[in-house]
């Protein structure tokens, strides 16, 4: 009978270790290409695979080339919208619009390794929607956007120790590494096991304000620019009537913010447009979205600025 129990004790043990060995190379093979898009098809985790790092990676690259570029523009992703089809004809400017997921500290990664590789540099434009502020970190964007493609390419060193301690509370400190990032950014099975885990658990930060982070990066960022005779300019993206009242709801927030003395005008400056140009209720969609129409909409927007006498909206000439 102990023979017995102890045979099988051994096979049991033997199975078990063949099954973690047989995983774990199956996990490794989820991170190697072309293997990880196929692991990721056959799993169910492409849509894991393919958001986030993906959108938010070449906007890192793009701010850290050594261009001579001498302005920015960055934003969230009504900012991309409007801008990133005028790359072509601005050579000038690095266009690096890209999505309100990666908050306020995110844009702020980006201006500083902007500046860390542009020593000529002379003005930074960050266009926000007054709604992208409230972006804070949960598990759906949060990693994915804010986290990850910043980790993988070693840019959270940016940030204050007290936003670290923040992500490595709701992602687990071991993922906010470069390593521990791309352990789960090169595996869309392992990434989605993560998110799926995080979800459960309920892990998120939700600013106590609207303008926390903006009161902590813009500010910080600013004095960056002052320091490097950099110009920084904030102005608010255009806003779809449909959400006239959800961004009016921060304006009282705006008013008695630190982020008010970078542009005192900010809520007076939004453009409104009617509710049939877009579709969520944000972008613009269908026949208006297309870059005739959006410098249109940048014509009237910034008309009393001074974005229009630097940036060419067609082929050859500034407005």
């Amino acid at each position: 009978m102990e023979r017995s129990a102890l045979r099988f004790i051994k096979k049991a043990s033997g199975f078990a270790a063949v099954l973690i060995i047989t995983l774990i190379i199956l996990d490794t093979l989820s991170m190697v290409s072309p293997i990880n898009n196929i692991s990721a098809a056959f799993t169910g985790s492409r849509q894991f695979f393919m958001t986030g790092a993906v959108e938010i990676t070449p906007c890192i690259d793009k701010v850290s080339q050594q261009d001579g570029t001498t302005a920015l523009i960055i934003g969230d992703s009504i900012c991309g919208q409007l801008f990133n089809g005028l790359q072509d004809i601005n050579p000038d400017i690095t266009i690096a619009g890209s999505n309100g997921a990666i908050t306020i500290a995110g844009q702020y990664m980006l201006a500083m390794k902007y500046i860390e590789n542009h020593p000529d540099a002379t003005d930074i434009y960050l266009f926000y929607l007054p709604e992208s502020f409230w972006r804070g970190y949960n598990a759906t964007l949060g990693y994915p956007y804010a986290v990850m493609p910043f980790a993988q390419k070693d840019c959270l060193k940016y940030l204050d120790d007290d936003t670290l301690d923040i992500l490595g509370s709701v992602y687990g400190k071991p993922f906010i590494t470069p390593k521990g990032a791309d352990l789960l950014g090169r595996s869309g099975v392992n990434l989605k096991l993560y998110l799926n885990t995080l979800n459960n658990l309920g892990n998120e930060y939700q600013m106590s304000y609207p303008f926390e982070f903006a009161d902590r990066y813009l500010i910080r960022l600013n004095d960056e620019c002052l320091q490097r005779g950099i110009e920084f300019h904030l102005y608010p993206c255009p806003v779809c009537e449909t959400s006239r009242e959800l961004n009016d709801s921060f304006k009282d927030s705006f008013e008695e913010s630190k982020t008010r003395t970078l542009n005192p005008e900010y809520y007076d400056m939004v453009v409104y447009y009617p509710a049939e140009q877009s579709a969520d209720g944000e972008h613009f969609a269908g026949e208006y979205a297309n870059q005739e129409h959006y410098n249109d909409i940048i014509r009237e927007a910034y008309a009393q600025t001074d974005l229009l006498d630097s940036l060419n909206l067609t082929e050859g000439s500034s407005e």
